[in-house]
């Protein structure tokens, strides 16, 4: 009967009794695909042997991906108490709510470009320097693939599920599609220039230096959640700059892939090494 519902509002014929089936309908086609995706992942893990050797570094990368599950998870609901307890309406669209999607692909590509650092078994990196392309880009290619599919999809998912509950399917879609597109600038901004297949290469820890500046990365957040949320706002309340922004995204992305598609031709090998900072940067940083 839900699907029925959904035939008949596209078809045309959006009746109050086909109406109430929609929206069931659409959370179940969302749903099938989350759940086929896990249950996939469950039963291949079962299907795998555990290696003792790499059981202990798996561990660590397992706690990292839930750390910035549970980050995301935490600032969802912190938004949410409090729009509530400030009395807003939920049914409205609002700058608050706009952001939590924003947020929380931020927090996740961040924290995911930071764990494919990490290395899983180190000595057998040797397997893929024997087995190297020349053309490197395909690496990064399929890296930005996978964490589309497997990290920003379900997320957006999920969101335009919660969105379509509130709003209907018109802004939600509309938002989604829109962080949808932010995600895509932001890795091909983190992942710039980046040399390495995930989880193979020696790791530094503290490059970062988010001790240091943890003061500018904190306003580079807030202002990335206030602008990117009136944005978003503005663009659902004007539809007809839609177009004007989406195509700002495909051409900042065809800009970016083309300059990183030329510069794996100019320097066509992998890093399997990570290199410390040089002496003389050290000394120009300290004075």
């Amino acid at each position: 009967m839900w699907f029925t519902g959904l035939y008949e509002v596209l078809s045309g014929n959006p009746q109050p009794l086909f109406l109430s089936g929609t929206r069931f309908a659409l959370l179940s086609l969302l749903l099938a695909p989350v759940l086929f995706l896990l249950l996939s992942a469950l039963i291949y893990k079962k299907s795998l042997k555990p290696i003792p050797e790499i059981s202990g570094r798996s561990s660590l990368h397992k706690m990292h991906l839930m750390t910035l599950l549970a980050s995301s998870i935490g600032l969802a609901f912190l938004i949410l108490a409090y729009l509530r307890s400030n009395q807003i309406d939920l049914k409205q669209i609002h700058g608050g709510l706009l952001a939590i999607p924003l947020l929380c692909i931020l927090i996740l590509l961040l924290g995911i470009k930071n764990m494919i650092n990490i290395p899983l078994a180190l000595p057998a990196n040797w397997i893929f320097r024997l087995t190297e392309n020349p053309k490197t880009s395909h690496y990064v290619s399929g890296l930005k693939k996978g964490i589309v599919l497997l990290i920003v999809v379900p997320i957006l998912g999920l969101c335009f599920v919660f969105f379509l509950i509130l709003w209907g399917w018109g802004p939600a879609l509309l938002h989604t599609f829109f962080t949808f597109g932010i995600s895509l600038v932001l890795l091909e901004i983190l992942l710039w220039n980046f040399k390495k297949i995930p989880f193979t290469c020696s790791y530094l820890p503290g490059k970062a230096k988010i001790h240091i500046f943890v003061s500018l990365y904190f306003l580079a957040f807030l202002a990335y959640a206030t602008l990117l949320s009136s944005l978003a706002k503005r663009l659902l309340n004007s539809p007809t700059y839609l177009l004007a922004y989406f195509s700002l995204v495909f051409l900042a992305l065809y800009i970016m892939r083309t300059a990183q598609i030329r510069g794996s031709f100019r320097y066509p090998t992998l890093q399997f090494e990570e290199k410390p900072a040089s002496m003389v940067s050290l000394f120009a940083r300290s004075e």
